[in-house]
């Protein structure tokens, strides 16, 4: 199994390195600073009301450290989940990222391994479909390489995010009309929930099924 696997093993580990090496590579979208607010106002209100002390008042010197002249306050425009910013943002306090390079680039990549997962799935999708090994791989590469997503997932937090929760919300369906059972309708419902609350076309998953 192993041997008849390598190929797919070794393109994944591929990108992946190339992945690793080059996310500190790309700049800075508009919407990054925005987005990092969010993260730290959410984190904020969950942790105010689990009594976090600690995690709130961290989360709180954060938020209101976060200036700009034209950035929106996240308490009137919170139209976006919190599926990526508010885990980034836990993180950036727990690991102390304190510099601006730093936590942007750490945002990059946790951006770069949310579509690295979402690969996976993709592939799975196609194997699932094709049978053939490389057909599946020859897939894969075609949204690898198609430049604007290879380009976007390091930086683009919406939009990636929400391809990446699509494509494996999209192999629980095919899973569940493969075998419909309760594990694979959970899993599509979970995914389905996460991607919806990224974008709200994701609503359509659920009523397609």
């Amino acid at each position: 199994m192993l041997k008849k696997d390598i190929y797919v093993y070794l393109v994944f580990l591929s990108i992946l390195i190339a992945g690793l090496l080059i996310y500190p590579d790309y700049g800075f979208d508009t919407d990054e600073k925005f987005q990092r607010s969010n993260g730290f106002f959410w984190l904020y209100y969950v942790s105010d009301f689990f009594g976090l002390e600690q995690l709130s008042s961290a989360a709180k010197a954060k938020l209101d450290s976060i200036q700009g002249f034209t950035l929106s306050p996240v308490e009137h425009f919170n139209k976006y989940g919190v599926i990526f910013d508010l885990p980034a943002a836990f993180f950036e306090i727990i690991l102390e990222i304190n510099q601006p390079v730093d936590y942007y680039q750490f945002r990059h990549l946790m951006v770069f391994l949310f579509f690295f997962v979402g690969l996976i799935f993709f592939y799975k999708i196609l194997k699932n479909r094709f049978k053939n090994q490389w057909i599946c791989i020859f897939g894969l590469l075609l949204l690898i390489f198609t430049p604007r997503l290879f380009g976007n997932s390091f930086f683009n937090v919406k939009d990636i995010v929400f391809l990446s929760l699509y494509i494996i919300a999209l192999f629980y369906y095919f899973k569940t009309i493969d075998k419909n059972s309760f594990s694979n309708i959970i899993l599509f419902s979970l995914f389905s929930a996460m991607a919806t609350t990224m974008r709200i076309v994701g609503v359509f998953l659920p009523f397609s099924l």
